[in-house]
């Protein structure tokens, strides 16, 4: 068997990935180019061409495999990578990945910088920091009670961060109401945080990039791509160039697909009563935990009791409505029926009825919401009691 012939024969043994579109249809293949427009892939004998407006993700069946040990920055447009180690050279970070690439990263592009990004307790501690308000940029510290570790504690400092030494062994620290830069050793840091205020030259977002080592890049532009390889352009308008079989997901899906339960209603809305199990929730049952139907936990979903009434403003702008719909697991239901009603300027479009008899298997809905300006979901009871009767619609989206 010649060269040729064997790489036609591992091509066509991969796996192929599985393109998903804004119809609901998927399609797997092999892809033979993409860029910031459109895909093209190979399915079977057809060659088939898909406009970016059609396409709501890329999948690949890749398994995740992120370090063990690793240390993570965040860049200014959301950016997450992960790095085996880095070293702060000028006004560069020189970041090498856990596959041993190394990428070269304006230290402007970046917001924050935590050198045990693989540790739980440092995680936590990293993200309320993240939130607080401040005025400088933070270089923050470990200080270690050589009697009893177990007691090592973080601090905090503001001040001016400044560049790293030609030799990447310390960084520049102005402290806050200081005058003079202290030269920090690097290998001393537990994190970085500087204060960046809004950057004009940000592209547009195009998709989100999630690879197998754990790694979540925010793509403003898709150079070129093929089955083995992808060339992007961050959101930051950084270049980089990632094997194919590293690629676990692209999701293309923003301002094309939306959830319900993390949209907001009209005003109006009737969600029920103040008490802890009669009124609406967002992403947990009736009782505050995660929803299950089935036996399938979701992550999305709206709990909704008798009498609910949610309207939400589409302005004919999508084409359809999918969800679950079913009883949580862990919640009971009293006698009778409870009906789901979904109207589309105040016609209805669906209705579901759920009870005690058909509750162990969730139904789908399936919706047409051409040019439906809001969308409204009822649901009411043939007892006027709302105690034990609620519906919970499960990964309710709306795509375009």
């Amino acid at each position: 068997m010649d060269f040729c012939t064997l790489s036609l024969v591992m091509l066509f043994c991969q796996t192929q990935p599985t393109l998903k579109l804004t119809d609901g249809s998927a399609i797997s293949g092999t892809i033979l180019s993409g860029e910031t427009t459109r895909w093209v892939l190979q399915s079977g004998p057809v060659t088939k061409t898909f406009p970016m407006e059609q396409v709501l993700s890329l999948e690949f069946s890749a398994k995740p495999q992120i370090p063990v040990t690793y240390c993570e920055a965040i860049l200014i447009d959301g950016t997450r990578i992960l790095g085996k180690s880095y070293l702060i050279r000028g006004g560069n970070l020189e970041w090498v990945t856990p596959n041993l690439d190394q990428w070269v990263i304006p230290l402007g592009k970046v917001a924050s910088l935590l050198r045990p990004g693989h540790d739980a307790t440092a995680q936590t501690d990293w993200k309320s920091r993240l939130v607080r308000p401040r005025k400088r940029d933070v270089l923050a510290i470990v200080r270690k009670d050589p009697d009893h570790p177990e007691k090592s504690s973080i601090s905090g400092l503001e001040g001016t961060l400044g560049v790293g030494s030609s030799d990447g062994i310390s960084i520049g620290f102005t402290p806050a109401g200081g005058k003079t830069e202290l030269p920090v050793p690097q290998a001393n840091l537990h994190g970085m945080l500087w204060l960046r205020g809004p950057d004009a030259t940000l592209l547009a977002p195009l998709c989100r990039l999630e690879d197998t080592g754990g790694q979540i890049l925010e793509i403003g532009k898709i150079r070129s791509a093929s089955s083995n390889a992808i060339a992007i352009t961050l959101v930051c308008g950084i270049d980089l160039d990632l094997p194919m079989e590293r690629v676990l997901r692209l999701d293309f899906s923003r301002g094309k697909l939306a959830w319900l339960s993390d949209m907001d209603w009209l005003e109006g809305a009737v969600t029920g009563f103040d008490d802890r199990l009669d009124r609406v929730r967002r992403n947990t049952n009736p009782d505050g935990g995660g929803i299950k139907m089935g036996g399938v936990p979701f992550q999305r979903g709206l709990a909704m009791p008798s009498a609910t009434s949610l309207s939400y403003a589409l302005g004919g702008e999508y084409r359809e409505l999918q969800a679950l719909v079913g009883l949580d697991d862990a919640t009971g239901i009293a006698d009778g029926l409870v009906r789901l009603r979904v109207e589309g300027d105040g016609k209805t479009l669906a209705k579901v009825e759920i009870s005690r008899s058909n509750r162990s298997k969730p139904e789908k809905l399936a919706v047409n919401l051409k040019d439906v300006q809001v969308l409204k979901l009822l649901v009411e009871s043939t007892d006027l009691s709302p105690f034990g009767r609620h519906i919970i619609l499960a990964n309710p989206k709306i795509s375009r």
